[in-house]
């Protein structure tokens, strides 16, 4: 059995002195060691090596009483084992329940010499919702009384079969200022999409892990208007997810002229090199003589984020690996061209690294404003025609988050940011104090009742001058105008990094200042995308789309949630479409 950092870091190959952990992108030094790979882990995501460490110590455990059992020629525990392993099998591929039924699958497990029987579709099925059970019931545990929380959703459409799914993540803040990510799991509805029907399957999927849609604050969705509409039916803050405004920006662009006509010959490019296999197999073995780095242009699906980029990317890197082909020459860039497509990489990098970054499940919401900002100040240094174009593009998508209640609450719970010059446009700090006091007036402290300034016999000299002179905000009773100056004042003095986790500066000063501390357990759980959702969909694909063989609604609900979700992240991103066609076949 590998080690369990391979679970987080892609496996270096033989040349390589970096290894990229998959959960936040980081690059580490590969020393032939996993040691500063394992402390990276425990240090940046506890509680999943938590979780991949439970899970491997009871495989251990279940292998060793496996081998134990069949020592003692007590086979009966080995072969439960089979049957839940099978089960699991069923729950990780495209594999129908029906297959432990199949003829030919029974011949080729005979065919080993085994006793072990595959056990019938119904009793692998039960197995399954007996599972899905043991994660309903850890989820109610994990949630009770939860309030304050923040849902991902996202929904999946097959307008031929006249059904949709939808998935629900919720993000929280524990009493010690950790934040808390949970799958709740997906729900099937027919018909139409409307806010009615989304409503009432989020509010199932809450209701069957003991939490209320009413006591959530805020979503986290795409731009779809039915999900924004849901925010307004529910009264719940609407976050616009980072990596799909990011890709509405790419969308945008490759609409101008020029950008349009050099997409579309990478785009006839990309599907003469999918339709052709000959011919592709020689193209990659002169990329790989070339060393381009890059995976040849295919045709990428129009819901990927950041086609437009990839495509683009790929294309360039690429020319001189299909340039020679008589076929592709009418889609050849001229001369004019060739330093225009470079000129796009360039402009287009940086808001796909921001992109990358925000499709992290660590990302904040808080984030999504100064990344733009950023982007918006690194193109703008180009100065060309356009660079121009692709400024006035992002700075309607800044707008829209400025213009956004929640994105100004946000900001000012966030230390890292609270105050920062510019970064709300035309509206002021002041509009954002004034938007928090007014959504949370019901947790504001009542305003202290003043006394003489000495309450104690004891009270003389320099306790009754700070007294009188400071009044409350000297005390623990300030009021919530005193407390948010000293917030100011503390981020003038003590301001953390923009790297840094925004939880912690609340989790020191929580008593220096307990309104805003306890507000901010409550705004900044929500991410800065909802990628999470759009990688479940990503990943189940073949358990939700009827065409390709699909269960029953019911039982992808099921399967969903049986599948550990860390292994299923694994997979797909192995599978990614980053990868060269060679492997695709």
């Amino acid at each position: 059995m590998g080690s369990i950092v391979w679970n987080f870091f892609i496996r270096p190959s033989s040349e390589d002195d970096f290894v990229k952990c998959v959960r936040c992108d980081k690059s580490l030094k590969f020393y032939n060691s996993t040691s500063n790979l394992l402390a990276h882990m425990k240090s940046k995501h506890y509680d999943e090596y938590k979780r991949l460490r439970k899970m491997r110590d009871s495989s251990d455990k279940r292998l060793t009483s496996d081998k134990k059992s069949e020592s003692l020629g007590d086979s009966q525990n080995s072969m439960v084992s089979r049957d839940n392993l099978l089960a699991r099998f069923i729950c990780t591929s495209g594999s129908a329940f029906r297959l432990s039924e199949n003829n030919e699958f029974r011949d080729f497990v005979a065919s080993f010499g085994s006793e072990w029987t595959p056990p019938s579709a119904n009793t692998v099925k039960r197995y399954i919702e007996n599972e899905n059970d043991k994660f309903v019931r850890m989820l109610r545990a994990d949630l009770k009384d939860k309030k304050d929380f923040t849902i991902v959703t996202d929904g999946y459409s097959d307008r031929k079969k006249d059904y949709s799914f939808y998935s629900a993540h919720l993000y929280c803040i524990e009493k010690s200022f950790e934040r808390k990510h949970f799958f709740i799991g997906i729900k099937s509805t027919e018909g139409s999409c409307t806010v009615s029907t989304i409503s009432s399957s989020l509010i199932q999927l809450l209701d069957k892990v003991g939490i209320r849609l009413s006591d959530c604050l805020a979503a986290t969705t795409d731009g779809a208007r039915v999900l924004s509409s849901l925010s307004s039916t529910h009264r719940l803050f609407h976050f616009h997810c980072g990596c799909h405004v990011a890709n509405l920006i790419f969308e945008e662009f490759s609409k101008i002229p020029k950008v349009k006509r050099m997409l579309n010959k990478a785009k006839n490019v990309a599907s003469y090199i999918r339709a052709h296999r000959i011919d592709r197999e020689e193209m990659i073995q002169k990329s790989r003589l070339l060393r381009t780095g890059e995976p040849l242009p295919v045709p990428l699906s129009p819901t990927r984020w950041a086609s437009v980029f990839l495509l683009f990317k790929r294309y360039y890197a690429n020319i001189s690996s299909f340039g020679a082909f008589v076929e592709v020459q009418p889609f050849m860039l001229t001369p004019a061209e060739q330093p225009l497509m470079k000129e796009c990489v360039e402009l287009l990098t940086p808001l796909y690294n921001v992109m990358k970054q925000m499709e992290s499940n660590d990302s904040w919401a808080s984030d999504v404003l100064p990344h733009f900002l950023g982007v918006k100040d690194e193109v703008s240094e180009f100065g060309t025609v356009l660079g121009r174009k692709l400024v006035k593009i992002i700075e309607k998508r800044i707008s829209d988050y400025q213009d956004n209640d929640f994105v100004l609450i946000l900001s000012v719970l966030d230390p890292r940011i609270a105050f920062v010059p510019g970064l709300l446009g035309k509206r002021s700090w002041k509009d954002a104090e004034e938007l928090l006091l007014n959504r949370f007036q019901q947790d504001a402290p009542s305003k202290p009742v003043l006394s003489n300034p000495s309450t104690s016999d004891d009270d003389h000299g320099l306790i009754r001058f700070l007294q009188k002179q400071l009044g409350p905000s000297a005390g623990q009773n300030a009021t919530v105008e005193e407390e948010i100056i000293n917030y100011r004042a503390l981020l003038n003095s003590n301001r953390p990094t923009f790297s840094s986790d925004p939880l912690s500066f609340w989790k020191t000063n929580e008593k220096k200042l307990p309104f805003l501390a306890g507000l901010s357990k409550k705004v900044l759980a929500a991410p800065a995308s909802s990628a999470e959702s759009e990688r479940l969909f990503r990943i189940n694909y073949w358990k939700v789309n009827a065409e390709n063989g699909a269960e029953s609604s019911e039982s992808c609900e099921t399967l969903v949630s049986v599948e550990d979700e860390d292994d299923a992240v694994d997979r797909i991103e192995n599978e990614d479409d980053d990868m060269t066609i060679a492997d695709e076949d």
